[in-house]
C-alpha cells in the first residue's frame, strides 16, 4: 500500500486491491505461527477467548469477501 501511495500511477483500484490483499493475507498467515493453545495453555477455552477467536474469523471473512465484491462491482459498471 506504501509504494501504491508513493506513485500516481500505480493508484487504481486493481493495484490497491492487491496490495490491501496481500496485506491481510500476511496478517493472516502471521496468526498461525502464534497458536490459540500457546496463548491459554492446555485446556479449556473461557467463553471471552473463543468469542474472539469467532469475530476475528468474521473480520477475515468479512475483508475476503469485500475484495471480490469491489472487482465485481468496478468491472460489471465498464
Amino acid at each position: 500500500i506504501y509504494i501504491n501511495f508513493l506513485h500516481r500511477s500505480l493508484r487504481s483500484t486493481c493495484n490497491i486491491l492487491i496490495a490491501c490483499c496481500a496485506i491481510f493475507d500476511v496478517l493472516h498467515s502471521a496468526g498461525s505461527l502464534l497458536e490459540f493453545r500457546m496463548l491459554v495453555g492446555i485446556g479449556k477455552l473461557d467463553s471471552y477467548i473463543c468469542d474472539s477467536i469467532l469475530i476475528h474469523m468474521l473480520i477475515i471473512l468479512t475483508f475476503s469477501s469485500y475484495s471480490p465484491y469491489l472487482m465485481i462491482t468496478h468491472f460489471t459498471n465498464e
